[in-house]
């Protein structure tokens, strides 16, 4: 039994001691300045921040080293342009958020030697684009949500890419639903 403990001991110590040494990542901003912008018949472009992150467990998108609010921003100023001489176009972000949930570990001999999964990060982003001008309207929300685990005794530092790369998958896939649900429903509203 000593030895187990004191193995174990071990592990987190050197794996701590690699921790401290290791540089931070440096995370680029997620633009989507390479995509062809949505020209909208509009005079201007409105966001507008409505979800507020609790900043507390169980939510954890305020750790991220870059946040899918952040992200969303980057994304109207990215591919909304206002090019028409009437009119607004709001980009309403509703959710944001990330939940960690933990998982149930599994114990015994097998699990000891086993590197289980413990922790899950379930994302949600939800927007709404409202097209508004003197003689018409349209609207469109989308949303979606990815998910991606997280292995016991991870780094700090693999904990900060598996943030990033949820929010790049996220908001990728909202990039998707919002292109075609605009094309087939603002179409109306778009150059």
């Amino acid at each position: 039994m000593f030895a187990r403990h004191f193995c174990l001991f071990l592990i987190v110590f050197f794996t701590a001691a690699c921790e401290i040494t290791a540089d931070k990542p440096d995370f680029d901003d997620i633009r989507f300045n390479a995509q062809q912008p949505l020209r909208l018949d509009v005079a201007r472009i409105e966001i507008d921040l409505r979800y507020r992150a609790p900043l507390s467990a169980p939510n954890v998108e305020h750790n991220f080293p870059i946040t899918p609010e952040q992200v969303l921003k980057n994304w109207a100023n990215d591919r909304l342009r206002a090019t028409g001489t009437q009119g607004v176009a709001t980009f309403t972000i509703e959710k944001a958020s990330v939940v960690e949930t933990k998982l149930k570990k599994r114990t015994g001999l097998t699990a000891f030697f086993t590197n289980q999964q413990t922790e899950r990060y379930d994302g949600h982003v939800k927007v709404i684009l409202h097209v508004l001008r003197d003689d018409s309207q349209g609207r469109i929300t989308a949303e979606a949500t990815r998910s991606q685990t997280a292995a016991e005794h991870i780094s700090l530092n693999n904990r900060d890419r598996i943030y990033y790369q949820l929010t790049r998958d996220l908001i990728t896939a909202l990039d998707q639903e919002v292109e075609a649900k605009a094309r087939q429903y603002l179409s109306d509203f778009l150059f």
